[in-house]
């Protein structure tokens, strides 16, 4: 096995570690939602006015499923659908006040358990770290540089 694919392996193994340490708090007002439901405000709130097939597509969810979830969520107020300006049968999504709430939540509580992970680096390691991921993560369709999502890029410590 090429020493990439080995090095692979063990981000793989690293970044499911990481899944499983920021899983969101069950007691919090986001439990009631769930993972797919956080991801899918997530990318509403990167993208005010994404399309339902846009989200289904990035999320690589079924339409259906997305349908049912947005459904929902318009029910409790935490998105609005509003038709196209160009094409009144295309609904596009915002968030609603509590969602956008939910949102800034879930992130909170997912960067608290990653500052803990990060502070065991000094804070050269940690820089370096998210360069080089933000460096590679720039290869793939659809990636948002931390800046582009309302963080700052580099966080000088």
């Amino acid at each position: 096995m090429p020493n990439t694919e080995k090095l692979a392996g063990r981000l793989l193994h690293a970044m499911q570690s990481i899944n499983q340490v920021i899983k969101i708090n069950p007691d919090s007002v986001i439990g009631t939602l769930n993972v797919n439901q956080v991801r899918m405000l997530v990318q509403i709130r990167n993208q005010p006015g994404i399309a339902q097939k846009d989200i289904a597509e990035r999320l690589s969810l079924s339409p259906a499923s997305v349908s049912i979830a947005i459904r929902q969520m318009e029910e409790v107020e935490l998105i609005q659908r509003r038709p196209d300006d160009e094409d009144g049968r295309i609904m596009r999504l915002y968030l609603d006040k509590e969602g956008t709430a939910i949102v800034k939540e879930s992130e909170s509580q997912q960067i608290a358990i990653l500052s803990e992970l990060l502070s065991a680096l000094s804070a050269e390691h940690q820089k370096l770290l998210i360069d080089l991921l933000d460096e590679a993560l720039g290869n793939l369709d659809g990636y948002l540089p931390a800046e582009v999502c309302g963080q700052p890029k580099n966080d000088s410590k």
